[in-house]
């Protein structure tokens, strides 16, 4: 109970004090080194087959679907992402934090 009273009884002092902490702490935040665009890696990759004059339906089953099997067999696959079109397909895979993604690129073309 002494350090409350003391504070009370000292209020310029205090007030003083507060201020400098709240000086030094804003100046620690505007001074302190900070990236606008820091280094994030997420270990995917894609693939994109064009085979000109398919439909988006074609590519679905001639492509897609055998390509989405070959991935299936891996491991440490996250997430797998398909779209098609009128004679493009594309594929991305997004693998587990922690696994090299070349690795993983080469094991899904053999």
């Amino acid at each position: 109970m002494r350090i409350p009273r003391i504070a009370v009884d000292n209020h310029h002092f205090t007030l003083v004090l507060i201020l400098l902490l709240c000086l030094f702490g804003a100046y620690a935040f505007l001074s302190m080194p900070r990236s606008e665009d820091p280094q994030i890696t997420v270990p995917g990759a894609s693939v994109v087959v064009v085979y000109p004059g398919a439909s988006s339906g074609e590519m679905e089953h001639l492509v897609i679907d055998i390509l989405e099997e070959a991935v299936n067999e891996l491991e440490d696959i996250k997430e797998i992402g398909s779209t098609s079109g009128d004679g493009i397909a594309a594929l991305g895979m997004e693998f587990t934090l922690g696994t090299d993604p070349d690795e993983k690129f080469r094991e899904f073309v053999e």
